[in-house]
């Protein structure tokens, strides 16, 4: 019998009982094959200590670390242009064999830039487990099932009251837009589901072997980073992550938002999947206007066919491993420059804001931040927030 939303509820605070969110433990940031050391020296220019990684157990890829002083770290990584020596797969692999396994990588034809984004932990503390019960409950009470092992009698008819309270709140006239809107939830993408966890491991200069367990979100590769994955360490994670950095140049203090962006279609849909996944849902009391809920509603239409969008972002909260709660700012694309770079990246990790000393802020950024030197390059967009004295 599947376990009832109560008894797969996520982590709560044993003080306050409020949801506890995940850590976030890394970025990922894509630099396209062979230029490794070109993006490490690129980074240090902008202040950064990096740390060169290793080959990755797959013999695929190679990375370098910028460390944070919150615990987490951006991983520069970078595909081999052919096989490391000694670090093929297996003895009789063709270089054939290992371009289409290459070919076959889950970061393989990506773009250039911010990737992916990885949480820690998944299994051992039970988070995929409830991510996953959770999801399947939710859609469940949203198709109209009612099964009397798992929901509660009316808990259907209450979503479906609370769907039309949220379209209400966006100023939709629902009593003209029902079967529309019924139509396109159904066209919605589902809620995240998390797959089994797979081994992966890195060989570090030192030729220590460090090995965790990745878990990653079902569904297609190309669709990597909508939301995140989960790494778990099997040897101990100061082996993978060397401790924070406080030799930065720049004096950075660590990450201070991240900006996740997506189309004003899926943005209903995305957004209740990173409230899952972050742990961050109001209780059942809370109105969908403040956010609370795990509906995969979309948005009604207005002007004939625009999707309506909140006018700001939303705002979530995800854990460091030393630092403070980092804001995880949910954007759906509205300029044309925007819904470019969605057409160009795909949805997910848009931009990522790390404070540096006001010194130390290079003459590539200019007063709104963005840092204009990577940006051209193509590399991810980084926002440098000047660190604020009290």
């Amino acid at each position: 019998m599947s376990a009832s939303i109560e008894e797969s509820e996520p982590p709560t605070s044993p003080t306050t009982g409020l949801p506890v969110p995940p850590n976030l433990d890394h970025l990922v940031h894509l630099v396209p094959p062979g230029k490794l050391d070109e993006a490490i020296k690129q980074f240090e220019r902008l202040g950064f200590a990096v740390e060169h990684g290793g080959v990755h157990a797959d013999g695929l890829t190679h990375n370098a670390l910028i460390v944070l002083t919150d615990g987490v770290y951006i991983e520069i990584i970078s595909f081999l242009d052919g096989p490391a020596k000694g670090r093929s797969k297996n003895e009789t692999e063709t270089k054939d064999e290992w371009h289409k396994r290459r070919q076959a990588h889950w970061w393989w034809g990506k773009q250039v830039g911010w990737t992916d984004w990885c949480l820690e932990g998944g299994v051992k503390d039970g988070r995929v487990a409830s991510i996953n019960e959770r999801a399947r409950s939710a859609e469940a009470v949203a198709d109209g099932v009612v099964d009397s092992t798992t929901q509660h009698e009316g808990e259907s008819t209450a979503y479906k009251q609370q769907l039309w309270a949220t379209a209400a709140a966006y100023g939709a006239p629902t009593d003209h837009h029902r079967q529309e809107m019924e139509a396109r939830q159904r066209a919605q993408p589902s809620l995240v589901r998390y797959d089994e966890p797979r081994e992966g491991g890195r060989m570090a200069l030192s030729g220590r072997k460090i090995r965790w367990k990745v878990t990653f979100p079902a569904g297609r590769r190309e669709e990597r980073g909508i939301v995140p994955f989960w790494c778990e360490d099997v040897t101990p994670r100061f082996w993978r992550v060397p401790l924070p950095s406080p030799h930065h140049p720049n004096k950075t203090q660590g990450l201070t938002s991240l900006t996740l962006l997506y189309h004003p279609e899926t943005f209903s849909s995305r957004l209740s999947s990173l409230r899952l996944v972050l742990n961050n849902i109001a209780p059942p009391s809370s109105t969908a206007e403040e956010g609370g809920s795990l509906l995969t509603v979309p948005p009604p239409l207005v002007d004939g066919n625009k999707p309506a969008i909140p006018p700001e972002p939303v705002t979530l909260l995800i854990g460091t491993p030393e630092g403070p709660p980092l804001p995880v700012r949910v954007k759906a694309a509205e300029d044309p420059e925007e819904l470019s770079w969605l057409a160009k990246y795909g949805e997910g990790l848009f931009e990522v804001e790390i404070s540096v000393a006001p010194e130390m802020l290079p003459a590539s950024a200019p007063p709104d931040g963005i840092e204009r030197e990577t940006h051209a390059k193509g590399y991810g967009r980084l926002r440098l927030h000047p660190i604020l004295r009290h």
